[in-house]
């Protein structure tokens, strides 16, 4: 399968509808999620192909997220893991950099689940050009509701690079 990152025309056609999702009946707190056990993996399947978000040197859209499962540096350390998060998932987004990518405790408030949610295009910031990119992850369906939440409930814990 052919995937695509960063300014690669979108294979999948944006969505008619913004997806809003609901956090008032969200549990954020339960079960404990950790990034280690839980997120890395979901990122390491997910966001790494095709050199996306898997390569510290030239990560798209500056964001690395894991090494790719085969790399012999998979899974990250705990130093890697403190830079995944520290460095690349709790800053300014590229594309809308008034926004976090992760806000630890907020998950409404991270661009990441906007990006991941597909409602990057409807939330009230600044992109240039008015483009805030695509859905996440690109060349892929969109990720399934449950791992989703797991990284929405990993950043409403406080988004903690254990």
């Amino acid at each position: 399968m052919m995937l695509s990152c960063d300014s690669d025309p979108d294979p999948f056609p944006p969505d008619a509808v913004c997806p809003e999702f609901d956090y008032t009946s969200f549990d954020g707190q339960t079960p404990t999620v950790s990034f280690s056990a839980d997120i890395q993996p979901i990122f390491a399947q997910n966001c790494t192909e095709a050199g996306c978000h898997g390569n510290p040197s030239t990560p798209a859209s500056g964001l690395f997220l894991s090494p790719a499962p085969d790399d012999p540096s998979f899974p990250a350390d705990a130093t890697t893991r403190a830079q995944i998060v520290d460095t690349y998932l709790v800053a300014p987004a590229r594309t809308t950099p008034d926004k976090a990518r992760v806000a630890p405790g907020e998950p409404a408030r991270s661009f990441l689940m906007d990006k991941l949610d597909g409602s990057h295009a409807c939330i009230d910031v600044s992109c240039p050009g008015n483009n805030c990119g695509q859905r996440m992850p690109r060349g892929h369906d969109q990720l399934p509701a449950e791992q989703r939440d797991t990284i929405r409930r990993w950043i409403a814990q406080g988004a903690l690079a254990d």
